[in-house]
């Protein structure tokens, strides 16, 4: 013990000063990553819901870890640079993304706060490290977007072609084993089955997983871009030829009768089986692809870190940017957790809506009997009305006190209303001319024509993206975000066209909205 004693004292001073360095910048990076943490557990919680009950982002799990990884992979080149604040860009994009952060609760819309993540990660680095810092960071960070459920944007553009594709490869094989086979597009006649490549098999969801994936293995394990981006498009084109393999395994499987199941013994031939073989040929070409020695990139970063295991002393200005920034973040989130909208109750209950509107009466509906997508509002209204000449009207009326993740005007059950709308100009005896959107619904074997718009407040509101800066205003503004969906159906026949339809349901809203006034909140 004495002589560990001695040689402590006479230790260097740079390397005691090392030391404190060291322990001094794992204390910085302990408080911005709680004070990160702490702004969007969240956000974070959400995304973890999300892969968790969303198979084709399961593997959402894995992309934080390996991004951490690619930190840790590349510390040779980041170890010893010194920290060289920029707060003039720093700022900036911290604010962006923390404005992003703050708009997206305020409107309830969830992907608006994830896709801040990667921005306030940058802002911190530009902010505290510096741009030299960022340019070894970035694709860590920029690989946390594979990590957002959003990538539908890119994929939806791809199901009908890739259908098509696995359809056209899986029943030219089929014939090359001679099962006889008729194809109509997506359709595959079977003699004594008929398999459909829906949009759920065209292979395109688990694409993103096998690219989510290659990315990393590329970087780390190949040298030069050319050979990296080889690999992952072998993977990805590997993986859609093997979705018509998939294909015309399950449609061999179906005409021999040796499985009861169309995707075979142990649903091995479900849409899995692409990102599987996707994952197959990454592996095998990132062994082919590296250098002959057999030393990857990943091992190289470990082997030049030899002797490097300090940290550059961390200079007193990145110590006061990590205060500042962690003072910003943990006030960010507290704005988040404690501060919430005021619930915005109607004005009287529905049930006191009038049964008798004009010349027109009503009887209540079942709540379900009209599936806009927000049967989880507060109060909701579904009733038919009935004029003297047999027209009928149902009339529904979802409200909303407060908005929040899962309980808001406009989700995905949303979707159906606006696709193909169209924007219309109804006249009102109390309002005037009133914009309002109308559809035309498929429901079972019948069609209605619908007219449906939103009342924020008072504020009549047809676009859902203008709807979503409304709540949002609402939110920060008067600390409300409380909403209202009207939507008139008229039942079309053969008796019944879309002019006379719309004629019914204009009569009805002229004669409706003063009474609905008295009920909805507004200014």
């Amino acid at each position: 013990m004495k002589i560990e004693r001695v040689l402590e004292r006479v230790k260097p001073s740079w390397v005691r000063h090392d030391v404190r360095s060291n322990r001094r910048f794992l204390g910085l990076l302990a408080l911005i990553s709680a004070s990160f943490l702490f702004c969007y557990v969240g956000v974070l919680a959400g995304l973890a819901g999300q892969w968790w009950s969303n198979d084709i982002y399961s593997y959402g799990f894995l992309i934080p870890v390996i991004s951490a990884y690619l930190v840790w992979v590349r510390r040779e080149a980041w170890v010893n640079l010194p920290a060289v604040p920029n707060p003039l860009w720093g700022w900036p994009v911290l604010s962006a993304g923390l404005l992003m952060l703050i708009a997206g609760k305020a409107a309830t819309v969830l992907l608006l706060q994830e896709l801040s993540i990667p921005v306030t990660l940058t802002g911190a680095a530009l902010l505290i490290l510096g741009t030299r810092f960022l340019r070894v960071l970035w694709l860590p960070i920029a690989y946390l977007l594979f990590m957002i459920p959003a990538w539908e944007v890119v994929t939806d553009r791809l199901y009908h072609p890739l259908q098509i594709s696995s359809a056209n490869l899986g029943v030219s094989l089929l014939r090359m084993t001679g099962v006889p086979v008729y194809q109509d597009g997506v359709f595959i006649y079977l003699p004594n089955i008929t398999l459909e490549v829906a949009k759920a098999c065209s292979g395109v969801n688990y694409l993103i997983a096998v690219v989510a994936i290659g990315i990393p293995m590329a970087y780390l394990f190949l040298r030069g871009w050319v050979k990296r981006t080889v690999l992952v498009g072998m993977a990805v084109a590997i993986a859609i030829i093997g979705n018509g393999v998939r294909v015309a395994l399950i449609g061999l499987l179906a005409s021999r009768g040796l499985a009861g199941d169309i995707h075979g013994p142990f649903h091995v031939l479900q849409g899995m089986f692409v990102s599987v073989v996707g994952y197959v040929v990454l592996f095998t070409g990132a062994w082919v692809l590296s250098p002959a020695s057999g030393s990857s990139s990943a091992q190289k970063a470990g082997q030049d870190s030899v002797g490097k295991r300090t940290f550059a002393p961390t200079q007193r200005s990145a110590s006061l940017f990590v205060t500042l920034s962690s003072v910003v973040l943990l006030t960010i989130g507290g704005y988040i957790h404690f501060v919430h909208p005021v619930p915005v109750p109607l004005k009287k209950e529905l049930n006191e809506f009038p049964a008798t509107i004009g010349g027109w009466r009503g009887a209540d509906r079942a709540p379900n009997s009209i599936p806009f997508g927000a049967m989880k509002a507060d109060r909701t209204l579904s009733r038919s009305y009935l004029d003297g000449s047999g027209d009928r009207v149902d009339l529904f009326l979802a409200h909303f006190e407060i908005q929040g993740q899962g309980r808001k005007l406009d989700d995905y059950n949303s979707d159906r209303l606006f696709q193909n709308v169209s924007e219309i100009e109804v006249r009102t005896d109390q309002k005037g001319a009133i914009r309002v959107n109308r559809q035309i619904l498929q429901e079972g074997n019948g069609r209605d024509l619908v007219l449906f718009w939103y009342d924020l407040h008072g504020k009549i509101v047809t676009n859902r993206f203008l709807a979503k800066f409304y709540i949002m205003e609402d939110a920060l503004v008067h600390g409300r975000n409380d909403g209202t969906l009207i939507a008139l159906s008229v039942p079309l026949s053969e008796t019944v066209d879309s002019e006379h339809a719309r004629s019914t349901a204009e009569r009805f809203l002229s004669e409706m909205i003063p009474v609905l006034a008295d009920y909805l909140p507004g200014d």
